[in-house]
């Protein structure tokens, strides 16, 4: 937000899947809230009609390194949005999840935005794998820390 601000223009777009509410970012939520944050009317938008290639948008995304909070958030919300539509299991997005303990951390990270996942997820990436439940079933789950 203070680059954006400083600069006075915003050159990077987000990624945007069409939803019945709207529209969804599966990549681009951090920018898209600095801009309604300054003010901003609109934004610019790559709109991806094919929702299952706007999913592998982490994968596909190697030009810039989330760090661990951003990504953990995205894979989280992205999960929420496949399991609003999908009845797959954990397992069968583990390409696009890449892997488990991000999906804990979205959680935490979603709890307490100012937690310390870099200290858990060593630990996480060792105890942690991918369920064979539906998703929105293990969402609900007490399985693992997902609940």
């Amino acid at each position: 937000m203070t680059a954006i601000e400083k600069i006075g223009s915003f050159l990077d777009p987000i990624i945007v899947i069409p939803r019945a509410e709207g529209y969804w970012t599966p990549n681009g939520n951090h920018r898209l809230q600095a801009m309604r944050k300054l003010g901003a009317k609109s934004i610019t938008a790559l709109l991806i009609p094919r929702a299952e290639i706007a999913f592998n948008i982490l994968a596909l995304n190697t030009e810039k390194a989330h760090n661990l909070r951003e990504k953990s958030l995205e894979v989280i919300r992205m999960y929420r949005a496949l399991a609003a539509e999908s009845k797959g299991n954990e397992l069968s997005y583990a390409f696009e999840f890449e892997e488990p303990a991000y999906l804990t951390l979205g959680i935490c990270y979603e709890k307490k935005p100012r937690f310390s996942g870099g200290a858990y997820q060593p630990v996480l990436r060792r105890v942690e794998d991918f369920l064979e439940l539906p998703l929105t079933k293990a969402l609900q789950s007490g399985c693992g820390a997902r609940s």
